[in-house]
């Protein structure tokens, strides 16, 4: 008796540190994660996994933190083994419908979103599907469509301001500027400290030429996002429209700096250029706007200025 006890002892004990060794890894995962160690997080996370391949939990950590690091692929294949071990895994639905989104599968996306619609009764949950549902239809150009969304998903939750910013970019592809700018009024006046907010604020003010109060809200984007380059870009932007060109071109060059392949930076700096009368600085700039596809994504107006200026 005392014999097949301690056998017993023998073949259990690794089992048990197994999972205590897939703990531990989830623990310092999500302390590298909570520290925004990111990448440091997901070795962890995947030590845990092949430890415990089939724990929702550990899978659910690191698909979040791939998605952090821009790991979509390995996300998607987190977020899609844990609806395979459990198909009513809301959360995962949910997360996958915003990877999908984000790797330009929009349709695939908004089929998430509706088995969140269909698999939860928490409101909150559905107006965030309803929201990246929206998102997909606009990058679709269904601007109804998204709209229809955001409406129902105001009925879920009221007070949730990414609903009206994502309904300013509706209602903006739908021609109507007014009520894009009313629209992110309000979610601003629900989170005035919401990043989105404060930067959509900045944006459509300087689309309808309050130059001066857009910098207001373009200096808060920066002081919460200080690696945020297209707030440096559109801060430039409208320090050029009030003339302070040198300030403008400060702001451009660290947009440019952190991040080298926005087409839109190029092209503002062009603009600067040509109001400092350098143009071989403004036509190498729109030359290489050109280059990082401005036509395709914006439309023609680098185009047009290489015509007269450059030419």
């Amino acid at each position: 008796m005392k014999t097949y006890f301690q056998l017993l002892l023998v073949f259990l004990s690794p089992m048990f540190c197994s999972a205590q060794d897939a703990e531990s890894y989830y623990k310092e995962g999500k302390r590298k994660f909570d520290s925004k160690q990111y990448k440091e997080s997901v070795s962890y996370f995947n030590n845990a996994i092949k430890v415990a391949p089939d724990s929702i939990k550990y899978l659910f950590a690191a698909g979040e933190a791939c998605m952090k690091t821009g790991d979509l692929q390995s996300a998607y294949k987190n977020f899609t083994k844990i609806i395979s071990i459990d198909g009513n895994y809301v959360n995962a639905y949910l997360k996958r419908s915003l990877v999908l989104s984000w790797s330009d599968m929009y349709y695939e996306s908004i089929k998430d979103g509706n088995m969140v619609i269909m698999l939860t009764d928490i409101d909150t949950v559905r107006s965030q599907a309803l929201i990246y549902n929206s998102s997909s239809r606009c990058s679709l150009r269904d601007f109804e469509g998204a709209m229809q969304d955001l409406k129902k998903a105001i009925k879920y939750d009221s007070l949730n301001e990414d609903i009206y910013n994502q309904m300013a970019i509706a209602l903006l592809g739908l021609g109507d500027t007014l009520g894009a700018l009313n629209s992110v009024k309000k979610g601003y006046y629900i989170d005035t400290n919401s990043l989105i907010s404060v930067t959509n604020m900045g944006f459509f003010l300087s689309m309808y030429k309050n130059y001066a109060e857009s910098i207001y809200y373009f200096n808060r984007t920066i002081k919460f996002y200080p690696e945020g380059f297209y707030a440096y870009n559109n801060r430039g932007y409208a320090l050029m429209m009030i003339g302070k060109y040198d300030e403008a071109l400060a702001d451009i060059n660290k947009s440019i700096k952190i991040n080298g392949t926005n087409s839109f930076a190029f092209r503002n700096r062009a603009l600067v250029y040509l109001k400092m009368n350098k143009t071989k600085k403004a036509c190498d700039d729109l030359y290489k706007a050109k280059e990082l596809k401005f036509t395709e994504i914006y439309g023609n107006e680098v185009e047009k200025l290489i015509k007269s200026n450059c030419n």
